[in-house]
Formats: structure tokens, sequence, C-alpha cells
């Protein structure tokens, strides 16, 4: 099975020129909505998109929490928040092979611990862990070394078969 046609790949010239068509809609249409908010929604936007508690905000910028979620709620802040979000998510699918392509060196370097440590951003990303019995996570690394320990033991045991009888 070989690779998808250009027009299918994610990554194809059609697809890119219609990502950065509507980023930079996204762009324009983001910076004048963000002109045409009031000062104080554009502070509460600006520290929440930071991640920060509506308390800290609060705190911040001498507002009531509710005041804060009356701006966060309003039809402009709910359209910049989901400009932002699309330019993260587009940011994002961008960075997504460069992310692919260090896993992958990482699976194939030459040191144990950094192959080690690469299979268990592997296993995080696609969400295979396993559950330990008593119901934690047991990280990809604890997998890959208990398998190089059994391996280790299991070559042991055939070196000791094989080895002359020196009785």
């Amino acid at each position: 099975m070989g690779s998808p046609p250009d027009a299918l790949r994610a990554d194809a010239p059609a697809d890119r020129s219609v990502r950065a068509a509507v980023s930079s809609a996204d762009s324009s249409s983001k910076a004048a909505l963000w002109a045409a908010l009031p000062e104080r929604a554009r502070s509460v936007l600006s520290l929440y998109l930071r991640g920060l508690p509506l308390a800290d905000i609060a705190r911040e910028l001498a507002l009531a929490e509710g005041e804060i979620l009356t701006i966060l709620e309003s039809a402009p802040a709910r359209r910049y928040i989901e400009l932002r979000l699309r330019e993260a998510e587009n940011e994002l699918q961008h960075l997504l092979p460069s992310a692919i392509d260090a896993v992958r060196a990482g699976l194939s370097h030459l040191e144990p611990e950094v192959r080690l440590r690469a299979a268990d951003q592997f296993w995080k990303l696609t969400g295979r862990y396993k559950q330990d019995a008593a119901g934690g996570r047991i990280s990809a690394e604890d997998v890959v070394q208990q398998l190089l320990v059994q391996v280790n033991i299991h070559t042991q045991q055939q070196e000791a078969r094989d080895a002359p009888d020196r009785s």
C-alpha cells in the first residue's frame, strides 16, 4: 500500500492554500473583532486566554466574577475565543509532522534511555498506557523496561542451556 495521492495528503498544496486562506481570513476577522471590543473586555480576554482562573482575573482587574462571566459569554468574546482556538488548532496541525518525526528519531536513537523516553512519549500520545493492579497507570518506560528484563532473562537462560557441560 503506497502513500496517498497528493490531493489526499494532509500537506497537499491545495490543502495548505485553503488553510492559509482560512487562517488569513480568521486573522483579519480576529483583528477587527479585537479592535471593536471595549478595553475591559480585551483585558478580561487577554488574561482568560493566558489560562488565569476567574478569581485571579477578578482580583487583577478589580471586577466581580459575574462581570467577567458576562464578558466571556458575550457573542463577540465567544467569537474571538473561537477564532483563537481555531488558530491554535491550525498551529498544532502544522507541528504534528515535526512531533512525529521527533518521536520516530527518538525510537531509533542509539541510546537506550532516549529510546525508552521516546516510547513513553509515543504511548502517551496514543493513549495506550496499561493499568496496573492498583488501578494506576504504568508508563511505557516501565513496560519496555519489563520487556528488556524478560528478553535478558530469556537470553541468559538460552546461553546457559547452550553452554557445554563442564562437570
